[in-house]
């Protein structure tokens, strides 16, 4: 704030804006939409002129002014306004409100992007017994107070507004606001905060303006003055000096009414109360709308709209308020609608309780508290609690020459809670009620001599005056009412003489005024000795089942926990040594004659705790293994730390290198070294060591070291290998004794660059057992091209059984379309069946491996062949052909340098053994020699057969070396799981969840819980981290869990095939350096 402008004498303020709030739309389009409905308003109940004429004022006071021209392209934001009619006011009719909380959807509101500020505004409660304490009440309030502030340059485009240049509503004009702004959320507290700034300024400390400051410190509720003074020159002292004082801040106090006058003699609003200045009596405003009511169904937005009516800060009209309350909830216990009429029950209910409202007008309370010169006056509290409800009222007692008065000065009802409570509970929430009501009074009501206490519950007394473990509920609330109140002051009340009962049971307005509500119970005008007893003879029974349940537990153990055990938790070597530090400052600071530390730590801090760590690490080393060093190592002491003399001690090093200090094994050992390791760029043993050994000489140093850094799942992500499990045997389908092509495997390789510009693809079919191929020419990778290639191939080679492809998308359609088809003919001797289409399983590309071979084949003819020479469609196919008899017409067997060795098996051998119709052998030879031909056929079939097993086959018995060191893994154990992402660190980790093994007995894939599902991987896939799921894992100052800590892809992302070309083949990632 800023009083330095001589100019206007005024306070000028910053608007409150919050840090990092959105950026503000300027809304000129809405708010001049919402400028032309406001006019029509005005127009058509003639209050335009009043209207216009406010902002003619404005603009002569500078409380507004015009935005000048070269100012209006500007980023700023405009307030809608809206005009707020009050015939019945006596200042201004007419006066407009902005809305500084329209906003547009997606778009934020002006109030979204200030600053509330803290509440600096008075309770009602406490001003209006300031209010009643004093002979005379004195109101005012000051004229146009948010106006009286100036705001700075730089917030004022944001206040901008939208009005008529002229009466004709023809020509609009821009004008901002240089004020503060009423309908601003920050505005109650940027005035509040001006006010006390003011009255605390030095000039105004002096001895005859303090009571003055002091009444105007304590009895402003925003821009309204509510207090009281004993004469009436203390009153004229106070309107004269408070004027004065008001008047240096630009602030002009008016519209003062007290009792005292003479003059204006009308009722005066209080703080939402009517006030007669004549018989000084405050009484709550009779509802305008109380008629119409009568005439409008019930319902639950009736019933809200009449309890809101009546504004009662006092509360003496708690018990006749209580019923329609009472019906609201149970609106709401029968979830009946905001406009629903209310059952038959309750609208009676609601009738004859509205039928007494008008005798509302007649329940007031004085507004003097006591008189002046008292004797002895005492605060007696009630509490009581219903199934409905619980209260509590206050009255003060006072004794004036022997004439006792009682007098009802405030009081509170609530409803109790639709969840069912007991009787007890809700009399203990009555109770809690009652001590913070009086805590407010104590501060106002000073010179009472005492205070006293009244329930009717014996539980409620037992609890808060016996000291039993009772459970949570009970508890707190007993806590609280010993914290406010003495408990000697609680004392037992009759039932049937306690007046806050009446305000947990329904009354209607004319039974309230004639109850005894106002004077409070007749024993209290006699003297002490007969009031009631206020001893609590024996605990009831009902109070023990509030009592905590005690629990007994012994621990027994035979393992000592260490100090050092209770960092196993704290992941991060630097978050230890902190938190260490701001122990011993703790430590530090609550010892009475030390300077006490604040702010950030310091460097000396750092240093104290890591000593102490150090001291903690040495206390813990067992003797018996520090026993094994003495002989070889040298130990001495420095400051109770343990230290090595070495033989350096006459070079120039660093003391902490030439004496090292000792680090025996020990968890924060094992967090200190994870620490110099990160820090380190996640470098190896050696280089670790050697950082540390500058400062710290540890036992075993290079063992310890790299048994530590087996913890660093970082490190161990990117070095882990994966898993290579016992190879597989050869699958059932490549040893089978069947014809050729009747097991086949199936690839696509591509495209091929022909003459004119088109493409073309390979068709690759190969058999399983006998190696054969068979090569068809496509010009696309469509499902119909493919299914023509597949038919050709039947054709020419025979229908197979089982056909093996990858997961190529023309594959996957082709076997779609396969699925509805079936043969009616495949062999004459066969009874109708289905080819077996099997896929190759995901992320595992060897399970082709028969296939992929051929592939490499072909390319490898191809590329020699053609070189740079672009042919045509059929010359393609021709030189497919060629490349089809080679392929087949190459050696299976050893072929062997000796001349009378038989020729090697070839797959071309075999190739023609499905088709079986050789009858031109049967044309050629007499009836006589047939079945003789037959069987030599037969047996050159058998020979060749046998050949094959025997030198093809026996070849393949010899198993592939297996490595001795092959890592395994078991279930729960973690690893990371091989994706399509190069970077090994965005690879996700997994648990083991189950191995399966195959038809040999070793397992060969995995099922994995990963942090968002389970997947099933073969071995090769995975990467073990040498870790279980019960290990406490540490990575970069994270103990999370493993899972949560870094959860990767989604199972989704990872069951994600690899990606492929158009051809279907899998595309090989390229390998970066991720840094």
């Amino acid at each position: 704030m800023d009083f330095s402008d001589c100019r206007y004498q005024r306070y000028e303020v910053a608007l409150p804006w919050l840090a990092g709030h959105p950026a503000l739309y300027d809304k000129y389009d809405a708010v001049e939409s919402r400028l032309r409905t406001a006019t029509k308003r005005l127009i058509n109940e003639n209050y335009f002129e009043a209207y216009n004429n406010v902002f003619k004022q404005w603009e002569e006071e500078g409380i507004i002014e015009a935005v000048p021209i070269n100012q209006l392209a500007k980023e700023v934001h405009y307030l809608p306004h809206r005009p707020v009619i009050k015939p019945s006011s006596n200042t201004t009719k007419v006066r407009p409100v902005f809305d500084a909380s329209f906003k547009k959807p997606g778009f934020a509101s002006l109030n979204e992007c200030l600053s509330v500020g803290p509440s600096l505004t008075h309770k009602i409660l406490p001003l209006l017994l300031r209010f009643r304490s004093g002979a005379i009440g004195v109101i005012a309030d000051v004229k146009q107070a948010f106006l009286q502030i100036r705001l700075r340059t730089e917030d004022r485009d944001v206040l901008r507004f939208l009005w008529w240049e002229n009466t004709g509503c023809s020509e609009i004009r821009i004008y901002r606001h240089c004020r503060v702004v009423f309908g601003v959320s920050s505005s109650p507290f940027l005035l509040n905060a001006t006010i006390s700034y003011h009255l605390e300024r030095e000039k105004f400390q002096t001895e005859s303006l303090r009571k003055t400051i002091g009444h105007l410190k304590e009895g402003f509720y925003v821009d309204n003055l509510v207090t009281s003074v004993n004469d009436a020159t203390e009153l004229e002292q106070l309107k004269s000096q408070s004027i004065e004082i008001m008047k240096e801040g630009a602030f002009e106090l008016r519209c003062w009414a007290s009792n005292d006058s003479k003059e204006d003699q009308d009722k005066k609003m209080v703080l939402g109360l009517s006030w007669d200045v004549v018989s000084d009596e405050l009484s709550c405003k009779l509802p305008a709308n109380t008629d119409c009511t009568q005439e409008k169904p019930v319902t639950k937005r009736v019933l809200l709209s009449v309890i809101n009516s009546v504004y009662d800060p006092v509360g003496f009209t708690a018990p006749a308020l209580l019923l329609p309350k009472l019906l609201m909830q149970e609106a709401w216990r029968g979830k009946i609608g905001w406009d629903e009429v209310l059952p038959v029950e309750l609208e009676h209910k609601y009738r004859l309780w509205e039928k007494t409202m008008h005798f509302m007008s007649k329940c007031s309370i004085s507004r003097r508290l006591f008189a002046e010169n008292y004797d002895d006056f005492t605060l007696h509290i009630f509490t009581d609690a219903s199934t409905y409800a619980y209260a509590i009222c206050a009255f003060l007692r006072c004794e004036f020459k022997g004439q006792v008065t009682v007098k009802l000065i405030a009081a509170k009802a609530r409803l109790a809670p639709m969840k069912k409570s007991t009787i007890p509970r809700l009399e203990l929430l009555g109770a809690a009620l009652g001590a913070r009501l009086a805590q407010t009074m104590d501060s106002i009501l000073r010179t009472a001599s005492k205070t006293y206490f009244w329930c009717d519950s014996m539980v409620v007394l037992s609890w808060i005056k016996k000291k039993e473990p009772w459970n949570t509920f009970v508890g707190n609330r007993v806590k609280e009412i010993r914290d406010l109140t003495n408990i000697d002051d609680w004392r037992h009340v009759p039932g049937e003489v306690n007046p806050a009962d009446l305000a947990t049971r329904c009354c209607d307005w004319s039974d309230l005024l004639q109850s005894k509500w106002w004077e409070g119970p007749s024993w209290l005008y006699n003297d002490e000795e007969s009031w009631p007893c206020s001893e609590v003879s024996e605990t009831p029974d009902e109070a023990f089942l509030e009592r905590r349940k005690t629990v007994v537990t012994n621990l027994a153990t035979g393992n000592e926990v260490r100090f050092g055990d209770r960092f196993l938790y704290i992941s991060s070597y630097k978050k230890i040594l902190r938190m260490t530090a701001y122990v011993l400052r703790f430590c530090n600071n609550i010892k009475r004659n030390s300077p006490k530390l604040v702010n950030s730590l310091s460097c000396e801090e750092i240093q104290k705790a890591e000593e102490t760590l150090i001291k903690i690490m040495q206390s813990e080393w067992p003797s018996e293994i520090r026993e094994k060093y003495k002989d070889t190592i040298q130990f001495f002491e420095e400051n109770g730390i343990l230290k090595v003399q070495t033989r350096l001690i006459l070079s120039q090093d660093p003391e902490d290198f030439t004496h090292p200090t000792v680090l025996p094994d020990h968890p924060l050992l094992e967090r200190l070294v994870l620490h110099t390791h990160r820090s380190l760029m996640h470098t190896g043993v050696l280089t670790t060591l050697a950082q540390l050994r500058e400062k710290f000489w540890i036992p075993k140093g290079r063992r310890v070291v790299k048994a530590i850094l087996r913890q660093c799942i970082k490190s161990k992500r990117l070095t882990a290998g994966k898993v290579n499990p016992d190879p597989a045997p050869l699958p059932p389908d490549r040893i089978h004794r069947v014809a050729a092509f009747q097991i086949t495997g199936a690839d696509l390789a591509g495209p091929l660059s022909l003459r004119g510009g088109s493409k073309a693809w390979i068709v690759l079919f190969t058999c399983a057992v006998y190696r054969a191929v068979h090569l068809e020419l496509v010009s696309s990778l469509s499902t119909e091209s493919f299914m023509q290639a597949l038919r050709r191939f039947w054709a020419r080679r025979g229908r197979g059984s089982t056909l093996y492809t990858d997961n190529g998308t023309n594959f996957v359609g082709a076997a779609n379309a396969l699925k509805s088809l079936d043969w009616d003919f495949i062999q004459a001797e066969c009874s109708l069946m289905k080819i077996k289409w099997l896929f190759s399983p995901p992320s595992a590309p060897w399970y082709g491996g028969f296939w992929e071979r051929m592939v490499r084949s072909i390319k490898e003819l191809l590329r020699k062949c053609l070189g740079k020479a672009c042919v045509t469609y059929e010359e393609m196919l021709t030189l497919l052909s060629d490349c089809e008899a080679t392929i087949n017409g190459r050696p299976l067997t050893y072929l062997s340098d000796d001349p009378k060795e038989l020729k090697p098996l070839t797959p071309a051998h075999f190739i023609q053994d499905i088709k079986g119709r050789e009858t031109f052998d049967l044309d050629l030879i007499d009836s006589q020699h047939i079945l003789k031909r037959v069987r030599y056929l037969h047996t050159l079939r058998s020979n060749l057969r046998k050949r094959f097993y025997k030198e093809y086959l026996g070849e393949l018995v010899r198993s592939p070396k297996v490595s001795s060191k092959r890592k395994m893994i078991s279930p729960g154990e973690i690893v990371i799981v091989e994706s399509k992402n190069p970077n090994r660190m965005n690879w996700p980790l997994a648990q083991v969840i189950e191995l399966f093994p195959g038809k040999d007995g070793v397992e060969h894939v995995a099922k994995l819980r990963l942090a968002s599902g389970e997947i099933i991987r073969p071995l090769q896939r995975i990467y073990p981290l040498e870790l279980s799921a019960s290990d406490h894992l540490i990575e970069d100052h994270q103990g999370t869990d493993i899972a949560a800590q870094n959860p990767g892809p989604t199972a989704a992302d990872v069951l994600e095939e690899v990606k492929k070309s158009r051809c279907g083949r899998p595309l090989i990632p390229v390998k970066r350096l991720n840094l």
